[in-house]
């Protein structure tokens, strides 16, 4: 394959034509990596395809990936396309996805398959080409800042609970909706339809909690009863409810030590202050320097975009305008020197565009973790349920001596151990 465009390179070399020939250099410069159909009707397919890569507005995809395709050919049913895009840093880390036109294999036309939410079924599929181009956009900034959304949580549990009710591995989970999933069981090959939430606080319509099954290592609150002492303690609901069968190793945790360990990281949030402190500083500073090294002004660049893109119009209407068989050396000369500015200008824009989300996500985290530590203002003398509701999002066991606390906060979290 050869050197990578990024996205907005590739369409801009798509809109120029530069794709447009139908022999084989042509079409492996445009990305086409393995095809089985023939080679002089790339040209065409990667116009159908095409149109979802030209669609993609979002930043971070344009100047953050590259793009190839395949033509694939299933055991049964016709040819069809895909359009591949991978992170030009060389490293996936969940971003990864695939968007197929016509595949025998998905329910609709047009099929998104993510790395994040696994490769056994889309995570978002449609009939509609701007539906996907508008989902497709709407997850740019979730896999800039690398979000896990809820509803890959949410499949993790559908499984669980497939399995649990004797379902085998590899299983297709659909997502059908927001909270709704789907299944075809491999026992009796009917459909299953399973709605899945993280609480039963926000539940969706149509979600009967009375009948909901918790699965994937909840806990929950139990007294035990021994020598007529009784102690309270939580433990996990499918060691409860199926024994070893499904939970191998699930620690028991003592409801004092819990409340101990929550009200501490509670009240050590005081130490965020320094967090919001540094942060501020590393932010001014990165400022400073900009100012201080009189950095490259975007608005100058665009102008002088724009002045090259002029100049080479007009130089390409002198060179058409030349016999057909003559050529102006210095013509030639100034058109490579007008191409590769404009290449050199487009990535320093792309790189001050990237610096400035940086410094933007910075200084949106800094404001965020500021108004959350704002909102404790005392220490807490005694564990108070309703105080826990308003700070702490989740709490994970992570053995029988340590639980890690994340705070509604985001990105903040901390272990605590269990004395």
């Amino acid at each position: 394959m050869p050197d990578e465009l990024s996205v907005r390179q590739w369409q801009e070399q798509f809109r120029a034509g530069a794709f447009s020939l139908q022999d084989r250099y042509t079409q492996c410069r445009a990305g086409w990596y393995d095809w089985f159909c023939q080679d002089h009707a790339l040209a065409g397919r990667l116009k159908k395809i095409g149109r979802v890569v030209m669609g993609i507005t979002d930043p971070f995809i344009l100047d953050n990936y590259y793009v190839w395709f395949k033509n694939n050919c299933p055991l049964s049913g016709p040819l069809y396309d895909d359009a591949r895009f991978e992170p030009l840093s060389g490293e996936r880390g969940g971003k990864y996805f695939v968007i197929s036109l016509d595949s025998p294999h998905e329910r609709m036309k047009w099929a998104l398959v993510t790395e994040r939410y696994g490769f056994d079924a889309p995570e978002f599929d449609c009939r509609d080409i701007r539906e996907m181009i508008r989902y497709v956009n709407r997850i740019g900034p979730e896999l800039r800042q690398g979000v896990i959304p809820p509803f890959v949580a949410e499949k993790d549990a559908v499984t669980a609970y497939a399995r649990q009710r004797g379902e085998p591995e590899g299983l297709h989970i659909y997502r059908d909706g927001d909270h709704c999933y789907s299944y075809t069981s491999r026992r009796d090959r009917r459909k299953r339809t399973v709605m899945a939430v993280a609480g039963l606080e926000d539940v969706p319509a149509g979600f009967v909690s009375e009948q909901a099954h918790a699965v994937k290592g909840m806990y929950k609150r139990c007294t035990w009863a021994r020598n007529g002492k009784k102690r309270i303690v939580w433990r996990c609901i499918s060691r409860l409810e199926f024994g070893t069968k499904f939970c191998h190793n699930s620690p028991t945790l003592d409801e004092d030590k819990l409340h101990r360990a929550i009200l501490e990281a509670i009240n050590g949030l005081d130490q965020t202050g320094q967090e919001i402190t540094e942060e501020f500083l590393d932010i001014a500073s990165l400022v400073q320097q900009g100012q201080e090294s009189g950095g490259v002004d975007p608005l100058t660049l665009r102008q002088r975009l724009t002045a090259l893109t002029a100049e080479q119009a007009v130089l390409m209407e002198q060179a058409l305008a030349l016999p057909e068989n003559m050529e102006n050396k210095e013509l030639n000369a100034r058109l490579r020197e007008i191409a590769e500015e404009r290449e050199s200008i487009l990535h320093q824009l792309g790189t001050l565009r990237q610096a400035d989300e940086r410094q933007a996500g910075r200084a949106a985290r800094m404001e965020r973790l500021r108004e959350f530590v704002e909102q404790r203002e005392t220490k807490f003398a005694v564990y108070d349920d309703a105080i826990t509701r308003k700070f702490v999002e989740q709490i994970t066991a992570l053995n029988a001596e340590t639980i890690r606390i994340k705070f509604r906060y985001p990105g903040l979290e901390v272990d605590k151990s269990l004395n």
